[in-house]
């Protein structure tokens, strides 16, 4: 679908209209008489009349600063404003990440022991023989090896404490 010619100037008219479109820009809402004035002549020199039913067609003043020519939507003072909004959340966000960042660094953490793991002390407290494996962890054992925790096997196969 084509984009309709709307109040867009002639070539002819071009220069006058954008100079009149930049007057209006300068007024703000106190100033309405004077935009509907320049609405006027800007309209008449692009060929309009009225609006699409015959009314009087009527400039409209920016919701956020209050001037004429623009729309909250392309508002400078809008645009400023969400901008220093982001900037504020972006800055926020990075002091939260350095925070975060830092506790982590921070923190001290013992190194991990298989045998206090909740793992090898239930097999402490079921009196089972276990091993460890750095990856497994604890491991209940029925060799005759080296065991780690409470419980071993002696040299007849009999479940004893451990003395090491």
């Amino acid at each position: 679908m084509g984009r309709t010619s709307g109040y867009r100037p002639k070539l002819a008219v071009k220069e006058e209209v954008d100079a009149l479109r930049a007057q209006l820009a300068e007024c703000n809402t106190s100033q309405w008489q004077r935009a509907c004035a320049l609405m006027e002549n800007i309209t008449t020199l692009m060929g309009h009349r009225g609006g699409p039913m015959g009314a009087k067609i009527n400039p409209r003043a920016c919701r956020v600063c209050g001037y004429f020519g623009h729309t909250k939507q392309f508002c400078p003072v809008a645009k400023r404003q969400e901008d220093a909004y982001f900037d504020e959340i972006l800055n926020e966000e990075a002091l939260y990440r350095k925070r975060v960042l830092e506790k982590a660094l921070n923190v001290v953490r013992e190194p991990y022991d298989v045998t206090k793991s909740a793992q090898a002390k239930t097999f402490d407290e079921l009196g089972l023989p276990y091993t460890t494996d750095p990856d497994l962890g604890a491991l209940i054992s029925f060799e005759k090896a080296a065991h780690r925790g409470a419980w071993t096997y002696d040299s007849e196969g009999c479940l004893v404490r451990n003395t090491n």
